[in-house]
């Protein structure tokens, strides 16, 4: 491919960049290779054992289900958990604004009867003078 059809220029992109992204590349590349590897050895030792290699495929998929099917239970899980937090954040959240309404209701009302005995000592304290004199 030449730069006209869409690459970077070599010269523009960093150097551990670069060598970063072929690293990686080569590892994938690497892991692919194991694993077809891993797999047709597998199929070689099936049969050597008398296991036909039908059998061996049909394990695997199994297996690729079963797994996917935990996948899947684990992220419904997870959304049922966040779920349940969001619930449980909304009624702590209601419950706290609850519980300062109420909180500003008594002290209204105790502010207010500090008013009332504040109003009452006071008219005791202008009336004694009063009395005495």
């Amino acid at each position: 491919m030449s730069e006209d059809e869409g690459l970077v220029p070599a010269e523009d992109v960093p150097d551990d960049a670069l060598l970063r992204r072929a690293t990686e590349l080569q590892l994938k590349a690497e892991q692919a290779a194991e694993e077809v590897t891993a797999r047709a050895d597998l199929e070689a030792g099936a049969v050597e054992a008398g296991i036909d290699p039908r059998y061996l495929r049909q394990a695997a998929e199994e297996l690729e289900k079963e797994q996917h099917q935990a996948r899947v239970a684990r992220e419904r899980l997870r959304q049922n958990a966040r779920g349940v937090g969001v619930v449980v954040v909304v009624l702590l959240g209601g419950t706290l604004l609850l519980g300062r309404g109420t909180l500003r209701a008594h002290y209204a009302v105790a502010e207010a009867r500090r008013m009332q005995l504040e109003n009452v000592l006071q008219r005791r304290r202008d009336l004694v003078p009063r009395i005495t004199a």
